[in-house]
């Protein structure tokens, strides 16, 4: 790959891009033979990056990462973590809001819930002033105080004054009445040895509503069944978490923004 060799010419010290991209690049086979002697920091934002790839990420590069967040509808990043932090905060959060932010968590009513609990991410400083010709849809995610309603969900993290993000709202699958977040059971299936990547989605299922479906991409030359991963999922994760359908895949498909395409 282009970047690859780029920086391993050394033109590079601080490389910006998303765990997409990062995947790809750990998963090349030229991963092996690139230097990474000169990047000292990586950045990693757009999309949700798992503490499994982070630390993929800092242990293949030995640079130190920084984890970002922000969106179009904010005008670029709302918060960040910072090369002081503590490796937990670094690969488990996305930091906290740069200066000139806000940020509260709130519920389906929009009311901001206790720190520790999960919710809607809300934004209040550098917005857009809309949506282009479309004052409904911005009426649907600005309210009249001046706050964005990210559609992203996130909490406090335990230290309570850096956040996370668990995932999104239209990604989050309710399966039999349980609400639940693709990041879990990813997360989980990314400490089985064998796989290199792993995306979860929410399919519509008459019986419990949304059935839970794990696309796993097998690290390169490794083969293995669906049995091993239920095993391992019924080993670690609640019964209501654990995969209905399992498929394996070379790659995943991608929007033009670079995220993985989710929709099924």
């Amino acid at each position: 790959m282009l970047i690859l060799k780029a920086i391993s010419k050394g033109k590079a010290t601080i490389l910006h891009t998303q765990p997409t991209m990062w995947s790809l690049l750990l998963s090349s086979p030229l991963a092996k033979f690139a230097s990474f002697e000169k990047l000292e920091k990586t950045v990693v934002s757009g999309s949700l990056c798992s503490y499994h790839l982070a630390k993929n990420i800092e242990n293949t590069t030995k640079s130190i990462l920084l984890n970002a967040y922000g969106l179009i509808e904010a005008t670029g990043v709302v918060t960040a973590t910072m090369p002081n932090d503590s490796e937990d905060v670094r690969l488990n959060t996305v930091g906290r809001p740069i200066q000139g932010v806000e940020i509260k968590i709130v519920d389906e009513d929009r009311n901001e819930v206790p720190k520790h609990k999960v919710g809607e991410i809300a934004i209040k400083g550098y917005l857009m002033k809309g949506y282009y010709k479309n004052e409904a849809k911005t009426k649907e995610v600005i309210d009249n105080e001046g706050w964005l309603y990210s559609g992203d969900i996130g909490c406090y993290y335990k230290d309570g004054k850096n956040i996370q993000i668990v995932g999104r709202v239209k990604d989050m699958i309710i399966r039999g009445g349980f609400n639940i977040y693709p990041i879990d059971i990813e997360e989980e299936l990314l400490c089985v040895e064998k796989v290199q990547d792993v995306a979860v989605v929410g399919k519509d299922d008459e019986i419990l509503g949304e059935a839970i479906v794990a696309f796993v991409i097998p690290k390169p030359g490794i083969k293995f069944t669906k049995g091993e991963i239920l095993k391992h999922c019924r080993e670690q994760i609640s019964n209501h978490k654990i995969p209905d359908e399992v498929f394996f895949v070379k790659q995943f498909p991608t929007l033009l923004s670079g995220k993985v395409k989710k929709t099924f």
